[in-house]
């Protein structure tokens, strides 16, 4: 059965939660002045409602007090009435490609932000009708199409459209919380910081696809503490494993930090044969090249699972396929030791994340085994890729 995925705000005072028949178990993230700290997983107690007191047993049983009283200290001595509003400009960009009904989600939690100063963005990408178009003339938002194909031909073109010095991206298939952008705007208070990225909490656990994605494979989450990642505070190994500062979904960056290290890779990412991986490439290049990036929990988007186990395995594939082009990037651009990125590819991704989960994990074994095999393919995928970016570049 499916699973209730709510949220619940610390600061304020404790409801009952209603319970539905629909529902046999609840997933609840836990907030703190808006700050995630952690996750509730509750069984549907067989009665009315969820009382308060089974809430407050089970945040003490289940949520780490250590990040609680850590975000409690961090409010105390910078609060709301004492800390700067932010008020800069920012740019959101969102790409989308014939998916209308996602779209129009994305947008209405885009017009509900506590924010003001911004504009909105749809990069129609390579689109097979009109009905994206159609959709976003409905809105208070800007329409760009991108003929050429390829999910960062159309980031490219955004960050060539956006009138303001911050550029945040969000996906089709998001929803935004409602503070999302002052959240991305104070951490550009800090004039070193290049680039932020946040926590992606599922919106709905509504199907078994969707449940082992966010469950069992690990779903887009990065945790609840803040990172302040730059190449000289971590390891090789860490500096190859890119996708642990962040995902495509929910980043934001300076404008100049593109003229610094170049716009994104047209051969990776949605829409050409890598599948995937321009956005971690992109964290890899910034934090190779001396620059900052800062992951912050309370950046926070919901987005909308796979809800087919069909999808959900074309998914897994295109993470094996596309993480092998970004390795074989890494390679052939010298951003690392070959040798370290050997040692990554044999020890931390075919033995600790993929044997592991055939042994360990609730992820079936075969999805273990499509991204195995979708790494397997990534240097064909590769190849198919460069030839794909020449191609699209001569369109």
């Amino acid at each position: 059965m499916a699973v209730k995925v709510l949220e619940v705000e610390l600061s304020e005072e404790l409801d009952p939660i209603p319970v539905s028949d629909a529902y046999d178990s609840f997933r609840i993230l836990i907030r703190v002045k808006r700050q995630p700290v952690g996750w509730l997983s509750i069984p549907s107690p067989g009665e009315p409602f969820i009382t308060v007191a089974q809430l407050h047993y089970e945040i003490q049983k289940q949520v780490s007090w250590h990040v609680v009283s850590e975000v409690f200290a961090n409010l105390f001595r910078i609060n709301d009435n004492n800390f700067p509003v932010p008020a800069e400009f920012i740019s959101v960009i969102v790409c989308t490609r014939n998916r209308t009904t996602l779209l129009a989600r994305c947008l209405n939690s885009l017009l509900n932000l506590h924010y003001n100063n911004f504009e909105i963005i749809v990069v129609d990408n390579a689109p097979s009708n009109v009905e994206t178009y159609q959709l976003v003339r409905t809105f208070d938002v800007r329409y760009i199409r991108e003929d050429r194909p390829g999910l960062d031909w159309a980031r490219n073109r955004g960050i060539e459209e956006a009138k303001y010095d911050l550029i945040a991206f969000t996906d089709d298939d998001v929803s935004v919380d409602a503070y999302w952008l002052a959240s991305i705007v104070k951490e550009f208070m800090n004039p070193r910081v290049m680039a932020v990225t946040g926590y992606v909490a599922p919106a709905y656990l509504e199907t078994p696809a969707q449940t082992l994605f966010e469950l069992s494979y690990g779903g887009m989450g990065h945790g609840f503490y803040r990172r302040v990642i730059k190449n000289d505070h971590i390891s090789e190994h860490d500096l190859i494993r890119a996708s642990n500062f962040g995902i495509g979904a929910n980043m934001a960056f300076r404008k100049q930090v593109f003229d610094k290290v170049g716009k994104f890779d047209v051969a990776l990412d949605v829409g050409t044969p890598s599948s995937g991986a321009g956005d971690i490439e992109i964290f890899h290049r910034i934090v190779i090249n001396g620059l900052m990036l800062v992951y912050e929990p309370s950046i926070l988007v919901w987005h909308s699972h796979r809800e087919s186990i069909a999808a959900l395995r074309k998914q897994i594939l295109n993470n094996g396929r596309s993480f092998g082009c970004y390795l074989i990037t890494c390679y052939n651009k010298s951003t690392v030791r070959k040798k370290s990125l050997l040692k990554f590819l044999i020890f931390t991704w075919f033995y600790r994340w993929n044997l592991k989960n055939m042994v360990k994990s609730h992820l079936p074994k075969n999805l273990t085994l499509v991204e195995m095999y979708g790494m397997l393919t990534s240097p064909f995928a590769y190849r198919k890729s460069q030839a794909h970016a020449r191609k699209v570049a001569d369109m």
